[in-house]
């Protein structure tokens, strides 16, 4: 020893660290993957691998997790080799049956808001599509508000895939499973999220059903829009899909609403929804739509509903009179010098009365 120099033994010596016993270690159980054929003495070796996976998780350290987990998967494709392909996915199995997303949730329960998931994406795609239905049931049961955005976005970046397990979400027993549904539909959109989120338009939880227009309202489309109107003139749950219309207080209802009333003539339960509705403009304020609907409702009428159509004014005018605006008001006068008879009738029973804004100040 006397003869080696000082560096020489340095060197030595930090070939005997703990961190350089470690990657030692490691590297080990690489070969070992690598070079072993035997499916028995494999599957014995990759179970020491899941420990070391889950371990790495805990640390954070995915870049170590993710080729650890590629030295397994890779003999659980097609692209590896033929006598190691069962014990290969019997061992996938056990990881992500085991701890490893128990662990995953861990870490995002405690990372900061700055924290980088893209290596956390990575190790997922390196699993494979398999690991949904667990990413799915870990985003159900969390209740860390943070980790779930990123179980979310986790989700989200496996595609159809991920838009497929929220099927089965959609048809869980429990409320709060729908509606996480519907948020990660939003989240996916396209058109078959629509699809998805139409159906739970009837669904028995009046939440769940507030949830599904919320998410229809904001997916923006005209398709989204048509999907609403169907839904308001065909009874049913047409009641409390309006209710949450007009509790959104969103700008994008109004045209909706009005939509609605010029489209068709209601029959049935139909027409106790145009009532509501022609309620409603009248107190959602002053809009180009609201005003133009309204006066189509106010000169609509068949001669063989003669009741309906009176009621359907009369509430047409009083939205009218109530919006008090002299766009609104100018349609009354209109109606009331150039309408038909009982349309004039109408119009001039409401022109004669002081609109509220004006009677406050009386």
């Amino acid at each position: 020893m006397s003869d080696d120099p000082p560096e020489r033994i340095q060197a030595w010596l930090s070939t005997i660290t703990d961190h350089a016993v470690k990657d030692l270690d490691l590297q080990l159980l690489f070969d070992l993957l690598q070079v072993e054929d035997d499916p028995f003495a494999w599957t014995e070796v990759a179970r020491t691998v899941i420990g070391q996976i889950e371990r790495r998780i805990l640390a954070g350290d995915f870049e170590t997790a993710q080729k650890l987990t590629f030295a397994i998967v890779r003999d659980a494709g097609g692209d590896g080799r033929a006598s190691l392909q069962p014990a290969a996915d019997a061992v996938m199995e056990a990881l992500i049956g085991g701890a490893f997303v128990r662990n995953l949730v861990v870490y995002l329960r405690k990372a900061g808001e700055t924290a980088d998931i893209e290596p956390v994406s990575r190790l997922f795609h390196t699993v494979g599509t398999r690991i949904v239905p667990r990413l799915t049931d870990a985003l159900v049961s969390e209740d860390n508000t943070r980790a779930i955005r990123r179980l979310r976005e986790l989700l989200f970046g496996f595609g159809a895939a991920g838009r497929e397990s929220v099927e089965r979400l959609k048809l869980s027993p429990n409320p709060a499973v729908r509606r996480t549904a519907i948020d990660l539909l939003r989240m996916f959109g396209g058109e078959e999220a629509l699809v998805e989120l139409t159906t739970m338009l009837e669904d028995a939880d009046p939440q769940v059903q507030r949830e599904a227009v919320r998410a229809i309202i904001h997916t923006g489309s005209p398709e989204a829009f048509a999907v609403l109107q169907r839904a308001l003139t065909s009874g049913g749950a047409s009641s409390s899909i309006l209710q949450e219309l007009l509790g959104m207080r969103d700008d994008r209802v109004v045209p909706l609403l009005c939509s609605v009333l010029t489209r068709d003539v209601p029959r049935g339960p139909a027409i106790e929804t145009h009532a509501q509705i022609i309620e409603a403009l009248g107190g959602l304020g002053d809009h180009a739509d609201s005003a133009q609907a309204l006066r189509t409702v106010l000169h609509r009428g068949q001669w063989w509903a003669p009741f309906r159509t009176a009621a359907l004014r009369k509430l047409a005018a009083a939205a009218l009179r109530r919006i008090g605006t002299p766009a609104t008001l100018a349609i009354l006068a209109e109606a009331a010098k150039t309408g038909s008879r009982s349309v004039r009738a109408v119009a001039r029973a409401h022109t004669r009365v002081a609109p509220p804004r004006q009677r406050q100040h009386v």
